[in-house]
């Protein structure tokens, strides 16, 4: 009984200590990684210039939005439920609009049928096309790999004429509204 006891701390002993070099290792290796890629990731905006990539979408009034109808001279906003600086960029958009709403395009990054997805789109009726589409989906990646929010865009050509977080690092000038 004494040796199966022995035998079984032999065990434990060296299993202990295959455990703690792997952990050592682990270690090691997250340091080297984190070292390489300082402390944060950087928030960055689209390349100005970018071709605008292939994608299709439903917008919340039924229709579809594609890469084809994001044309010359239109505005488009991806914004993300929760994010202050998107809710003080729609509210300055609402308050001096930026461009008529048929050249408007808002794509809200977010859970579908998520009450904070649900109210942002709301807020954003009338404003222009709304759709929800998730984080790291086709429309995302096809203007560029949108990744932090607000992003908002001045299109020409197919391709990311203007890009910046606020209208006016987009070159947005407020329009008159007729009512």
């Amino acid at each position: 009984m004494v040796g199966v006891l022995a035998a079984a701390v032999a065990v434990l002993a060296v299993v202990t200590g295959l455990n703690l070099v792997l952990l050592f290792a682990v270690i090691r290796k997250l340091r080297t990684t984190e070292a390489r890629l300082g402390t944060a990731p950087v928030a960055t905006l689209p390349k100005q210039g970018s071709e605008i990539g292939s994608f299709l979408i439903a917008a919340e009034d039924d229709s579809m939005i594609s890469d084809a109808s994001i044309g010359d001279g239109m505005t488009v906003a991806c914004v993300m439920p929760g994010c202050a600086p998107c809710k003080t960029q729609i509210a300055a958009f609402r308050e001096r609009p930026r461009s008529a709403p048929e050249k408007t395009v808002f794509f809200v990054f977010g859970g579908q049928g998520e009450p904070e997805t649900e109210e942002l789109v709301t807020s954003l009726a009338g404003l222009g096309q709304v759709a929800v589409t998730q984080t790291a989906g086709a429309v995302g990646v096809a203007l560029d790999d949108v990744t932090s929010f607000p992003t908002l865009l001045r299109t020409e050509g197919g391709r990311i004429a203007a890009v910046g977080r606020t209208w006016e690092d987009i070159g947005a000038v407020a329009v008159a509204t007729v009512r």
